[in-house]
């Protein structure tokens, strides 16, 4: 009885210093300092593609663990160049206080206004995601610099479009006058060519004109490609799928989901698939691991979508294997 009962003050004692010990583990863990980690964004909260990327950062970087900060330059919708070289200014300032130990910018607009002329001969590690299709018109320094390209499923949708429309050739791209889309105009070239289009470009900057170039492209083209909206100004979700109901006569697709209420069909990227990307490899350099170490990549992931009630309009009418395979926009 008496060893019994020693054994068990022992096991208490013991079991009071373990508590101990790891109370002051939790508290030195809890004191540490985190590591400041900056997100720049190049748009807007609210822009559907870039929330998932930032949603996949935030995610994956979290606050008891990192001190993360994000902030926007909001470039679809401040298109001034006065305006967004003010903001440009406003984040140097803000790198040059908090010092960050690595810095993330997603879109072509913080790589080419800001990484390109100000950072690229810094110390400061930077991870970019969401550049379009390629990163050597920015001729960035590979010593501090790796990134995610952003590559749509562009090449799969348009030779889906050859198996049900054979005799397609003239190809519509309409879309929001915008950096990246202007740059994509002379990066996709080739592409269209080898799937066999002749193509012309739309960049519009309001609704207006977008409703009007959208009957233009009607009339005058085989397939036409909706990319995105987000620097389209005036834009109305509703009214926008009011218009393509009421005047489309011929196929709609997209690589961006959100752009689906207005398109027949979508071969889309996964946004979220770059900010979880950004996030890891954020966490590999402050193990340790140097940036050209680490090799750029492209996005893997690929979903497709239909959109039943618009392909009803026209006639369009794919596999149903493919369909049961495909995510589903519902008109409510």
């Amino acid at each position: 009885m008496f060893k019994l009962v020693n054994k068990i003050n022992y096991l208490k004692k013991k079991s009071i210093i373990l508590l101990v010990v790891f109370s002051i583990v939790a508290i030195i863990s809890c004191n540490q300092p985190r590591d400041h980690i900056l997100y720049i964004n190049s748009y807007h909260k609210g822009y559907k593609p870039s929330d998932a990327t930032t949603k996949g950062i935030i995610d994956n970087l979290p606050g008891k663990e990192f001190d993360l900060k994000v902030l926007y330059i909001d470039s679809k919708r401040q298109t001034s160049d006065e305006s967004l070289f003010v903001k440009i200014d406003s984040i140097r300032r803000f790198i040059s206080d908090f010092k960050p130990k690595v810095l993330i910018v997603s879109d072509d607009y913080a790589v080419k206004y800001l990484v390109k002329p100000f950072y690229d001969k810094s110390d400061i590690p930077i991870v970019f995601c969401g550049v379009n299709w390629s990163a050597d018109q920015y001729n960035l320094s590979r010593s501090h610099i790796t990134g995610m390209l952003e590559v749509v499923p562009l090449r799969e949708a348009l030779m889906f479009i050859k198996m049900y429309y054979p005799n397609a050739k003239k190809l519509t791209v309409l879309s929001e006058n915008s950096l990246s889309e202007k740059n994509n105009t002379s990066l996709l070239d080739t592409l269209y060519i080898n799937a066999g289009f002749k193509t012309s470009y739309l960049l519009v900057d309001d609704f207006d004109n977008w409703k009007r170039m959208f009957l233009k492209a009607n009339e005058e083209a085989d397939i036409i490609y909706l990319p995105t909206n987000g620097a389209i100004k005036g834009w109305n979700d509703l009214e926008a799928q009011k218009f393509v109901k009421t005047n489309m006569i011929k196929p709609l697709f997209t690589c961006d989901d959100f752009m689906m209420p207005y398109c027949i069909f979508g071969f889309t990227k996964v946004p979220i698939e770059q900010g979880i990307y950004a996030a890891e490899t954020a966490k590999r350099i402050l193990k340790g691991l140097s940036p050209s170490q680490i090799p750029m990549e492209r996005n893997k992931q690929t979903e497709t979508w239909f959109n039943p009630k618009l392909a009803q309009i026209i006639g369009f009418a794919p596999d149903s294997f493919w369909i049961s395979n495909s995510r589903l926009i519902i008109d409510k």
